[in-house]
This record gives structure tokens, C-alpha cells and sequence, in this order.
């Protein structure tokens, strides 16, 4: 017996459920992952989430529970220290959080439980304001083109 969670009878925002689109819901899963990494005394917090095949939690041991890098196998240690866009090493790795979830629960890691968790809090940079991001360099380009 094939169990179908809810989140897949209500994922029809795309036209109706067919056979195949019902097939491709019913293998994935959401996967999540937050990890900080201590940067010259800097931490620095990533977190992603996305739709993965269900083999692929499966096979790397990752679950509804979540795994620290610790406790996944070597192999996948090994793999995400070499391939990882921040490259982390484990000297500099604090603290890490890996999640295969049927619903979208997982997803809801946010600042406030990274610090219930972990003791990390979070600064935010502010963004910088459409006038010095498109504006100013604007100025600039007109003047260039006047002066000259």
C-alpha cells in the first residue's frame, strides 16, 4: 500500500493531478539543510531548501528526525566539505542540521530556532538603497557622456 500524504492532493496549483505529475509528488521529498560556519570570528549561516528524490534522503540517511554532519557516513562528509560552495572545513563548521521531510515542515527553520538551538543569533545587513544600486552608477554614465 502506496501512502500519499495531503500536501500531495492539495499540490494541484498547476491544473489537474494526472498519473505522472502524481507520481513525480509522490517520490520526492523536501530537503533542507542549515549549517554555520565560523569565518575569522564571523559566523555565517546558510540555509537551503528544495525538492529531492526520495532515494537520495534514503541513501544518505537523512530524515524527518534531521541529522547533523556528524552523524551522516563518511562519504557524505567528505563530499559536502569538498563540494560545498562555502567550503566549509571542520575547524571552521559549528554547527549543521540536515532534514528529509514528506510535507514542507522541515522548511521552517528559522532565526529564532537557530538560536534555541544552537545559542546563534543573527544580524541582518541592511540592503542598499535603490539610489546608490541603479542611481548613482546611472549618474555617473550620464556624466561621463556629457562631459566628453
Amino acid at each position: 500500500m502506496l501512502r500519499i500524504p495531503s500536501l500531495y492532493l492539495t499540490h494541484c496549483q498547476s491544473g489537474p493531478m494526472n498519473k505522472q505529475k502524481l507520481l513525480k509528488l509522490i517520490f520526492q521529498m523536501c530537503y533542507s539543510e542549515y549549517y554555520a560556519v565560523n569565518r575569522s570570528g564571523t559566523v555565517r549561516q546558510y540555509f537551503d531548501r528544495f525538492c529531492v528524490h526520495r532515494k537520495h534522503c534514503l541513501d544518505r540517511g537523512i530524515d524527518e528526525s534531521c541529522q547533523t554532519l556528524e552523524q551522516l557516513d563518511k562519504g557524505i562528509q567528505k563530499t559536502f566539505f569538498k563540494y560545498h560552495h562555502s567550503k566549509p572545513s571542520r575547524k571552521t563548521l559549528m554547527h549543521s542540521r540536515f532534514c528529509c521531510c514528506e510535507t514542507d515542515r522541515c522548511n521552517n527553520f528559522d532565526s529564532k530556532m537557530a538560536f534555541d538551538k544552537f545559542g546563534i543569533t543573527s544580524t541582518s545587513q541592511p540592503l542598499p538603497s535603490i539610489f546608490h544600486v541603479i542611481l548613482t552608477p546611472l549618474a555617473y554614465l550620464i556624466l561621463s557622456f556629457c562631459i566628453q
